[in-house]
């Protein structure tokens, strides 16, 4: 997880551990997609959802 997530001085301080664990998931997901080169035909990136 981000480090960020957790610092006190954060702005996301208040927000909730499973908001911030789906965050996670679904930028890991997206940055697989980026690698993967998965694109749609107008060049949007496809992400394989779970």
């Amino acid at each position: 997880m981000l480090k960020f997530f957790f610092e006190n001085n954060s702005f996301y301080q208040s927000m909730g551990v499973k908001s911030k664990l789906a965050y996670e998931i679904l930028k890991d997901r997206f940055e697989l997609s980026i690698n993967n080169r998965w694109v749609d035909q107008e060049g949007k990136k496809i992400s394989e959802h779970f």
